[in-house]
Parts: structure tokens; C-alpha cells; sequence
């Protein structure tokens, strides 16, 4: 828009120095033609010089006609500049109309969120300009995680209800785990549509401390805290809290698994709920408000199952086995990868190449759709065989007692299909 008021002014500039010097040229044609009749009329002048007074006025006539057409080409670029002009401010004033309607709209908002009457179905997150952050430090867990973690620090996004877990060792570890979420989570979103407005947390020292407020400050954010003895003030944290443990205990309680893996379920129940669980008042997961997409679950697996993981690492024998037992422990934060934790070194892996047994794990296959009584196969199969070995031992060892009748040896079979059965 500078730039075309600037061309208009060039323009009226030229426009006005041509219309004087075409105002010069009329008054000096003018002046040739007064003289040019005088003379006439006086009968005094010559034809050489009559000849080149009329050539001169006709070139001067040319020169008129020629600045004319420049003046005419000029005031079409202006009347185009005035249109683009006009264009321009009619844009202005649609620009105005839409702001006026936005901040109307993020006021109405703002006051809905108090009320808690918001829809939000109709909402992304990327629209929203507020960024609130609950957190708190779960308490001491009396046993020590795999790596040596003995406390969860939870946050979550008041907008979307996406949950984030990191696991420390002192509560001394808090600030530096959460500056770093912070700074990842401001770069995820970008840092002027992204910004964190605030945070809440309870008293805890943790949280209440000079290097939090020293980079609450530097970052621009507002740090409100829970009155003392009201756990209610900071709902939307103890609601997510007491939903992690609960999914946590349920996961290693129905595999009966040892309580050192607390920081597998409770970082794997903080995964599945960010992609299950629907967000009040609307039929979206946190994980679709927060990324803009639908999450992917056909993934998903049961949590504490038997598991086989491919020895593609090591050097092995022709007849070794190719694959370890394992227990299935959660999904990677890094990787497109499951994590595996096996028994008898203490060890956690992160891998692909694994089967998982968690579908119709120790069910028996019946007979038929009516649900008769199971056949036991691995029994069947393993009595043939020993069945098998028995009589081929006993016709090495025992010659004479190799020639035993055919009735005896039916008889036998029949038995023996009788216990598999």
C-alpha cells in the first residue's frame, strides 16, 4: 500500500511538469500565430520566412499533441492507483470488521471457560491462544523403579487434557525436568501460537522455589499456586492423577507382576489415556485436540503379556533358539518400537521384532460351537510321543519281548488315544 501511494505521488509530480511546459508551448504557439497574422495583413511577409514560421508551428502543434497523450496516459495510471487505493481500504475495513469479530469471540470464550458451558466439538486446539499447564509431584512410591525412580512428575494441558509423565529420583530433579518439557512442548507448538500463559501447581517446595520463579519470569509465565489444604483448587491434576494410579495398580495386579515396574504402567496408562479417553463435552481424544489428527491404536497390546523377542543381535547356533521370552511393558517415547522387560537379567529393551501372546493367551480350543468339554492337545501330543520312544526302546533292549501280539498292541494304541482324548 506504501508503495502505490508513493507511484500516485511520482505521477501527479510528472503530470504537473508536463502540464506547465504544455502551458509554455500554447502561449509561444499562440504568440507565432498573432504574429503570423499581423504580417499577413500588413502584406510584409516573405515566403521563405512565412514557410518556416508555419513549420515551426505545426512542429510545436506536434509537441502539444504528444504531452496531451502523456497527460491522458498519466491520469489513467492515477485513476488506477485511486481504484487499488479504494480497493485497499475497502480490505482495511474488512480486516477491522473480522479483528472486532475475533476479539468478541475470545471474550465470550474466555467467559463460557469460567462457566464451563464452552462447546468444544467444534474447536482445534491451534485456535486457542491460552496455555495453562496443571503439575504436581506424585508422592514417594515405596518401591524403586527398574532405573532407580521413586516419584512421577504429572502435567497436564487444561485445554486438551494431554497428559505428560516424567520420572525422577529427588524432588530436587523437578525444576530441570520441567524446564526442559517446557522449552520441548514451546518448540512443538511454536513459541508465539504455543506459549505457556500459566501454570498451577500446589506449595510443594519443589515448585515453590527461586530457580522456578527466576525462569517463570524469564519465559513470561504466570504461576498460580492452590490455597494450602485444598487439593480441589488444582482438580484437573488430582482427577488425572488418581485415573494413572488406578490404571497403573489394575495393569500389574492382573499379570502379578513385580511392583518395580510402577513406572512402565503408569508411563503406558498415561499413553493409552491420551488416545482413548474422550475430552469432556466433545467427541475428540486429548491426543487429537493437541496434534490436529486421529490417533492410530490398532497397535496396542496387552499390557504385561508373554512376549518373544528375535535374537537378531547375537551369534547363534544352527539349532539354538531364535527368540527370548520376555514381558511386554509398555510402547517407546522416541521410537516406533515396543519395550520388553526380561526377568532373569533385570533389563529393559526397545524393539520390533517381537511376537506378542496377549490374544486367547491360555484359553482351550473346543470342540465344536455347542462349548464340549477341551481337547488338551499339548497332553495328546506329548503322550504319543513318549508312547512312541517307549516302544522303540523296548524293541532295542528287549528282543524277545519285541514279538508281542497284534491284539496287544491295538489294545494299547486304544488306550493311549483314550487318555489324549
Amino acid at each position: 500500500m506504501e508503495t502505490s501511494i508513493q507511484q500516485w505521488d511520482g505521477v501527479l509530480e510528472s503530470i504537473r511538469i508536463l502540464k506547465e511546459h504544455l502551458g509554455v508551448l500554447e502561449q509561444e504557439n499562440a504568440g507565432l500565430k498573432k504574429q503570423i497574422g499581423e504580417m499577413k495583413n500588413e502584406n510584409q511577409i516573405p515566403t521563405d520566412e512565412e514557410k518556416n514560421l508555419r513549420e515551426l508551428v505545426s512542429s510545436l502543434e506536434k509537441d502539444n499533441h504528444k504531452l496531451r497523450q502523456e497527460i491522458v496516459e498519466k491520469e489513467k495510471v492515477i485513476l488506477k492507483l485511486e481504484e487499488d487505493l479504494r480497493n485497499s481500504e475497502d480490505i482495511l475495513k474488512k480486516f477491522d470488521k473480522v479483528k472486532k469479530k475475533l476479539d468478541d469471540i475470545l471474550i465470550q470464550g474466555r467467559r463460557s471457560c469460567d462457566r464451563q458451558e464452552i462447546d468444544y466439538s467444534k474447536m482445534t486446539y491451534n485456535k486457542t491462544l491460552s496455555r495453562k499447564k496443571s503439575s504436581r509431584a506424585l508422592g514417594l512410591v515405596q518401591t524403586e523403579s527398574i532405573v532407580g525412580k521413586r516419584y512421577v512428575l504429572v502435567c497436564v494441558d487444561d485445554f486438551s487434557r494431554f497428559t505428560w509423565v516424567e520420572f525422577i529420583r529427588e524432588k530436587s530433579d523437578t525444576y530441570k525436568v520441567f524446564a526442559s518439557l517446557c522449552r520441548r512442548l514451546m518448540t512443538e507448538k511454536n513459541v508465539l501460537i504455543g506459549k505457556i500463559i500459566r501454570i498451577r501447581s500446589d506449595h510443594g517446595r519443589e515448585f515453590e522455589n527461586n530457580q522456578f520463579a527466576k525462569f517463570c519470569e524469564k519465559k513470561g509465565i504466570s504461576h498460580e499456586f492452590s490455597a494450602p489444604k485444598t487439593p480441589q483448587q488444582n482438580g484437573v491434576f488430582e482427577r488425572k492423577n488418581i485415573t494413572l494410579q488406578v490404571m497403573a495398580r489394575a495393569m500389574i495386579s492382573s499379570k502379578n507382576l513385580p511392583h518395580k515396574l510402577w513406572a512402565e504402567a503408569v508411563n503406558t496408562a498415561c499413553y493409552i489415556s491420551n488416545r482413548v479417553h474422550l475430552r469432556h463435552m466433545t467427541n475428540k481424544t486429548p491426543y487429537e485436540l493437541w496434534k490436529g489428527r486421529k490417533p492410530k491404536v490398532h497397535y496396542f497390546r496387552e499390557f504385561g503379556s508373554t512376549c518373544y523377542v528375535l535374537r537378531d543381535h547375537e551369534q547363534l547356533g544352527k539349532f539354538d533358539s531364535r527368540s527370548t521370552e520376555g514381558i511386554f511393558i509398555g510402547y517407546s517415547r522416541n521410537n516406533h518400537a515396543y519395550r520388553v522387560y526380561f526377568r532373569n537379567n533385570n533389563t529393559v529393551i526397545e524393539t520390533v521384532n517381537v511376537e506378542i501372546a496377549d490374544q486367547n493367551e491360555n484359553l482351550p480350543v473346543l470342540d465344536d460351537e455347542q462349548g464340549n468339554m477341551p481337547k488338551i492337545l499339548t497332553e495328546k501330543t506329548s503322550t504319543n510321543l513318549d508312547t512312541q520312544s517307549s516302544e522303540q526302546v523296548e524293541s532295542h533292549t528287549h528282543g524277545e519281548e519285541s514279538s508281542t501280539s497284534d491284539d496287544e498292541v491295538e489294545e494299547d494304541h486304544e488306550n493311549t488315544t483314550d487318555i489324549g482324548s
